[in-house]
C-alpha cells in the first residue's frame, strides 16, 4: 500500500492561471489606455507618478502584460518618463 499523500490536492480547473504581480493595477491601467491609443501617438507616463516603481520593473511588467495579450509595443525613456506606443503592424 502506497504511503498517504503529504499535501492536499485541488482541482486544476479551479486554479487561476494568469499572473497577478504587484504592479497589476498599474499595468491594467496602461493596457486600457493602450487599447484606445490612436495610431501614431505614444503614451507618456511620468516616472514620478508610478509610486517608486523603477523603470526596469515598470518596463518588465508592461512587456509581460502586453505579451500575454499578443500586443506588440515599443518603449522609450528619457529618465523622467516612459513612452509607450503600439508597434506598427504592416
Amino acid at each position: 500500500m502506497p504511503p498517504a499523500p503529504q499535501y492536499d490536492t485541488v482541482d486544476f480547473a479551479k486554479l487561476r492561471r494568469g499572473r497577478r504581480g504587484k504592479h497589476h493595477e498599474l499595468t491594467q491601467g496602461i493596457l486600457n489606455d493602450l487599447a484606445v491609443l490612436p495610431k501614431g501617438k505614444a503614451m507618456k507616463i511620468p516616472l514620478a507618478s508610478v509610486n517608486g516603481v523603477s523603470i526596469v520593473n515598470l518596463r518588465a511588467a508592461i512587456i509581460r502584460a502586453t505579451s500575454s495579450q499578443n500586443l506588440r509595443i515599443n518603449t522609450y525613456t528619457d529618465g523622467e518618463s516612459i513612452f509607450i506606443w503600439k508597434e506598427d503592424t504592416k
